[in-house]
């Protein structure tokens, strides 16, 4: 990799995530740019210290380039747990809304060993945003449910979290587009393919208390 051309487009990374965090921020809509680039992120990390790493008899007059990168390492870092630590304040924020509106018990929906099981028998890790909601409590909507995750009958690489009337919710296996921490939410029925319909549980969540929050029209 060419040393000088990473640094550029490192920078240029930099610049638009700073963008794009500023827009996310209060707005559901751009929580996918938070998601994308922090894959952007990892991947900018793993070049950045390879380079650092293979620099080690680089001449005194590169030594100020390497140590530059090592600070914005640093910054990427801070940077990537800010992400993360927004991540968790929307799904706290959204249990706080369903306990508001009295939609919530503090009896987990699943407990921690539960999970444990769940994610052995269908060798698949869960998002740590839905571990989080399950086992905070459970969420009461007539009509909506979280269900014991299971593969689909007609598709088996997918995974139903959730059921809405006769529509359910789940995690695809086998997504090829699907990276770590990044869980997009396929909607699933009988009659229809799979289809990708949130970019990750924490849209989809804070959708469901929004529609679940909505007064029902007697008409």
């Amino acid at each position: 990799l060419d040393f000088q051309n990473l640094l550029k487009q490192h920078f240029e990374l930099e610049e638009e995530v700073g963008f794009k965090h500023s827009m996310f921020i209060g707005n559901q809509e751009k929580l996918k740019s938070v998601q994308e680039f922090k894959t952007e992120h990892h991947q900018m990390l793993a070049q950045i210290s390879d380079i650092v790493d293979t620099q080690r008899n680089i001449s005194a007059h590169d030594e100020l380039r390497r140590n530059l990168l090592k600070q914005k390492v640093d910054q990427l870092v801070r940077q990537i747990a800010n992400h993360e630590h927004n991540e968790a304040r929307i799904i706290s924020e959204t249990i706080q809304e369903f306990k508001n509106a009295g939609r919530f018990t503090t009896e987990p929906t699943f407990t921690e060993t539960q999970i444990e099981g769940f994610e052995k028998d269908l060798n698949f890790i869960f998002p740590d945003t839905w571990k989080t909601v399950v086992t905070n409590g459970s969420y009461d909507q007539s009509t909506f449910y979280f269900e014991e995750p299971h593969a689909h009958a007609a598709h088996p690489d997918y995974v139903i979290f959730a059921t809405w009337n006769d529509i359910g919710f789940g995690f695809c296996k086998a997504d090829p587009k699907r990276q770590p921490h990044f869980y997009p939410v396929y909607v699933l029925s009988d009659d229809m393919q799979p289809e990708r319909k949130y970019d990750d549980f924490n849209t989809w969540f804070q959708l469901v208390f929004e529609i679940a929050n909505q007064p029902i029209n007697a008409g």
